[in-house]
């Protein structure tokens, strides 16, 4: 397995301007972190990169089918549970829709 973005193997530090490094201080896209940057860290500070496929935050289904959702749309239906770059599968979202229609 590699990383998608900077082609490293597991266990390998992301190569600087790697889209996936999150920062290990406020857990952000490294790439995008408005207060810390490479910087900024030591390697020791930095993690390696691991694959840890993609996985449903609410039912764990493993490699969920991709769908895309409007970014206004997903605030208004997962609201603050469920971060922005957090993924659901598609039935999760339907069933969280249908459990906020009121207050929708």
């Amino acid at each position: 397995m590699r990383c998608h973005d900077c082609n490293v193997e597991e266990g390998q530090l992301h190569l600087e301007g790697c889209d996936n490094e999150r920062c290990p201080i406020c857990k952000r896209q490294l790439l995008s972190c408005p207060k810390h940057n490479w910087k900024d860290l030591k390697d020791e500070q930095r993690e390696p990169w691991f694959f840890s496929g993609n996985s449903c935050q609410r039912c764990g289904e493993f490699m969920p089918k991709i769908f895309m959702v409007p970014d206004r749309e997903w605030k208004k239906i997962c609201g603050v549970t469920y971060s922005e770059d957090c993924i659901l599968c598609e039935k999760c979202m339907i069933e969280i829709k249908g459990l906020r229609k009121n207050d929708l």
